[in-house]
């Protein structure tokens, strides 16, 4: 990525919570992996000792929430 690309993501493509929404729907509308996104960032979590704490920085849109 040059930083031309940079500046074109900072400034169009993540310059609110509805550019960062359209993007999102995009992939799930458009996306090729039938198993998700979300499936599989849990999946990884499942081998977390369960008493272990969690800080989230920076999750864009809190659609984990």
């Amino acid at each position: 990525m040059n930083i031309g690309d940079r500046e074109n993501l900072l400034e169009f493509q993540y310059r609110n919570t509805e550019m960062l929404d359209i993007r999102i729907l995009l992939h799930q509308n458009f996306s090729t992996n039938k198993y998700g996104w979300h499936n599989w960032v849990f999946d990884q979590l499942s081998e977390i000792d369960p008493n272990s704490k969690i800080l989230e920085l920076g999750s864009g849109n809190g659609q984990y929430g």
